[in-house]
């Protein structure tokens, strides 16, 4: 929620646990795992990218702007899920240059649209994410989140299932006003996890369903992509391991 956060519940939590009391989960853990800072510390690694960490507003302006210049950016706070202060970022135009400069800055929460604001503005706004001592995490923009992302789930040690899920929050149109992708391939929310009891086969037809739903909602015609029947086809024909 706005304004609410973890401050009063971890300084309980943490005098408890300092009395010899075990809580699950402790706030120290929970600040391990919850954290995007695994974004930046694993910035070198195969699956890394152009990763950049700003520990202040001040920090967030000076460097923002150069980072912009290489393409669209999303901004993320340091903890939160579901969207929740997550941004698309990018150039409307520099020629103003300095804070003045506008970009298009779109919410990953659901229902978001697209806002024109200057460069100050966007600082202003995101201040919030630093109080705590918190930062923001700086990626570039992924095109191909289009096609999705794999989730890989653990049980301790061991690997208990993958999920392909369609994440569509920042597809929308980088225009003021937009309020979310246009096209049904941008609009797919399914997530479909090898490892639940559904056979492959009844988690295509899943699949499909949701995707002819999803259409519906947007006032299309209720149809499958090629690429989208192909990803059907893949779940359909996959093997337990």
């Amino acid at each position: 929620m706005d304004g609410v956060n973890r401050s009063v519940l971890d300084g309980v939590l943490r005098d408890i646990a300092s009395h010899g009391i075990n809580v699950s989960a402790h706030p120290d853990i929970v600040l391990k795992m919850g954290t995007k800072d695994v974004l930046y510390h694993t910035r070198g690694m195969s699956w890394g990218s152009d990763v950049r960490r700003y520990t202040g507003p001040a920090e967030l302006l000076e460097h923002l702007p150069a980072a912009l210049d290489s393409g669209p950016r999303v901004l993320k706070q340091y903890r939160g899920n579901g969207g929740s202060g997550v941004w698309r970022v990018e150039w409307v135009t520099t020629d103003a240059g300095g804070s003045a400069a506008e970009v298009y800055m779109l919410h990953g929460l659901r229902g978001s649209t697209v806002e024109t604001v200057t460069l100050g503005e966007l600082v202003r706004q995101l201040e919030t994410y630093f109080a705590d001592a918190a930062c923001m995490i700086d990626q570039a923009f992924q095109p191909r989140l289009a096609a999705g992302m794999i989730r890989c789930y653990l049980a301790q040690d061991r690997v208990v299932g993958f999920g392909h899920q369609m994440v569509t929050a920042l597809l929308a149109p980088m225009e003021a006003g937009a309020n979310g992708p246009h096209r049904l391939d941008a609009l797919v929310a399914a997530t479909i996890d090898s490892s639940c009891d559904i056979p492959p086969r009844e988690a295509a037809r899943l699949l499909r369903s949701q995707l002819a739903k999803q259409s519906q909602g947007a006032g299309e015609r209720p149809v499958v992509t090629q690429r989208q029947d192909r990803h059907c086809q893949e779940f359909a024909g996959a093997e337990r391991r």
